[in-house]
C-alpha cells in the first residue's frame, strides 16, 4: 500500500464527524478503492483518483447523512420500572427495549421485530412465554412457520411436549395434524410410531373417519389436559 494513500485516507477521515470505528471502516474503503483505482490505471496520485480530500470527505459526509436520517430511534418519555413504556428502532445495530418494543431487535414485554424476544413476541424469529413468527420457541404458545414450545405448538412444523399441531407435528402427549407423532395422534397422511421406551400407550386415529374414538381416549386418559388446550382440540377437530 503507498503512503500517498494512506496520507490522502487519513486526511479525508480526519474531516469526517463520525464515531471511531465508523471512520475505521470508512478508511479502509477508501484505501481499498485506491487500491483498486491503481491497479486499474497505474496511477499513483489519490488526487486524480478520487479528487481532493477536502472534496472527498464532503461527498462522504453527505452520504453519512443521508443513511443516519434514515435510521430513527425513539422512546417514550413514560417509564415504568426504568424501561420506556414504547420503545422503536430501525436500526440493525440498535436493540429496541421497552414494555412495548418495535424494531429490528427488539426485547419487551409485547415484542414486534425481526428478532423479538417478550413475554408476547412477534416476528420472523421469536422468542418468548407466547410466539408468533417464522421460527416461534415458546415456553407456553407457539404459532409459525416452525413453532416449538413447552406447553403448545401450532405451526407447519410444529413440536411440543404437551400439543402439537400441524403438518408435521410432534409432541410427547397429542399431536394432530398431516404427519404425527406422540402418545395420541389424529393425522391425516401418517404416524410415526414411538418405542415403548418412550411411552406407555399410543393411539392413531385418522382424521376424520376416527374422531369419535379419539374423543372417548382424550376423554378418558387426558380429562385433565387444560381448559385451553382442550378447546383447541375441539376447535380444530370439530368434536366434543
Amino acid at each position: 500500500m503507498l503512503k500517498s494513500f494512506r496520507k490522502y485516507a487519513n486526511q479525508v477521515v480526519g474531516m469526517l464527524n463520525s464515531d471511531t470505528e465508523t471512520k475505521r471502516r470508512i478508511r479502509e474503503d477508501i484505501l481499498e478503492l485506491l487500491q483498486d483505482r491503481y491497479e486499474d490505471t497505474g496511477i499513483t496520485d489519490p488526487v486524480e483518483l478520487l479528487g481532493s480530500p477536502h472534496n472527498f470527505a464532503e461527498t462522504l459526509g453527505e452520504e453519512i447523512n443521508k443513511a443516519a436520517s434514515f435510521y430513527r430511534t425513539k422512546q417514550s418519555s413514560t417509564t415504568f420500572l426504568g424501561l420506556p413504556l414504547l420503545s422503536y428502532s430501525n436500526n440493525p445495530a440498535v436493540t429496541s427495549k421497552g414494555w412495548i418494543a418495535v424494531g429490528i431487535k427488539s426485547i419487551g414485554f409485547i415484542s414486534i421485530g425481526s428478532f423479538a424476544t417478550g413475554i408476547f413476541s412477534f416476528g420472523a424469529f421469536s422468542i418468548g412465554l407466547f410466539s408468533f413468527g417464522g421460527v416461534s420457541l415458546a415456553l407456553l404458545a407457539a404459532f409459525g412457520g416452525v413453532a416449538v414450545a413447552y406447553d403448545t405448538a401450532l405451526g407447519g412444523v410444529a413440536v411440543a411436549y404437551h400439543l402439537a399441531f400441524g403438518g408435521f407435528a410432534i409432541a410427547k402427549d397429542i399431536a394432530i395434524g398431516g404427519l404425527t407423532s406422540a402418545r395420541l395422534m389424529a393425522y391425516l397422511q401418517a404416524y410415526l410410531p414411538q418405542s415403548e421406551s418412550m411411552i406407555k400407550s399410543q393411539w392413531a386415529f385418522r382424521i376424520p373417519n376416527e374422531l369419535d374414538s379419539f374423543s372417548e381416549i382424550f376423554k378418558r386418559y387426558f380429562s385433565d389436559f387444560g381448559s385451553v388446550k382442550k378447546t383447541i382440540i375441539q376447535s380444530i377437530l370439530r368434536i366434543k
